[in-house]
């Protein structure tokens, strides 16, 4: 190796004297104890010219990073030029962003159930207060326990409508 820039001190977590001079299996062999993955890399980068991937890594903080790792050889003087990038933020907010589609969409979904089974409910409604009207005894007493379901099923129903909404 003849030099590397910062974000790779920070990747390895070495000064640039442990990298100079150094050839990069020896480096990964040293840091990673294996480094299978880094090798296929390097095949893919011989054979097309460039190679990149994402490697991931936990942090100090336990939490995860991800460095976009890049790789150019130079058959003219048989060098590779290698670029370690921290991509840490970007590919949090892609997270978030697929996990705020995934709520959408569950909340749509929660929309479209609510209205569905408020339709049926409306018609069981209309009918058990027909009933009502001819009833009499003990089937009226069940027709007020039906009734009474039926308005603590619109409350759970319009507290589902109220929670799909998106906030503003």
């Amino acid at each position: 190796m003849l030099d590397v820039n910062e974000t790779w001190l920070k990747s390895f977590n070495a000064p640039l004297s442990f990298f100079i001079r150094k050839k990069l299996e020896e480096v990964f062999r040293l840091h990673n104890g294996t480094f299978v993955e880094f090798k296929e890399h390097l095949k893919r980068t011989l054979t097309n010219g460039h190679d990149e991937y994402l490697k991931s890594h936990v942090l100090d903080n336990k939490k995860t990073g991800h460095n976009k790792v890049a790789t150019f050889f130079d058959e003219k003087t048989q060098m590779y030029l290698m670029e370690i990038l921290d991509r840490t933020k970007e590919v949090n907010e892609q997270a978030k962003l697929a996990r705020d589609s995934a709520l959408i969409k569950v909340d749509k979904l929660a929309a479209s159930i609510a209205h569905e089974i408020r339709n049926p409910m409306t018609s069981l409604k209309g009918f058990t207060q027909l009933l009502k009207a001819s009833a009499t005894g003990e089937s009226k007493k069940y027709l007020g326990v039906i009734d009474d379901e039926i308005v603590r099923l619109e409350s759970i129903l319009d507290e589902m409508l109220i929670m799909s909404r998106p906030c503003m």
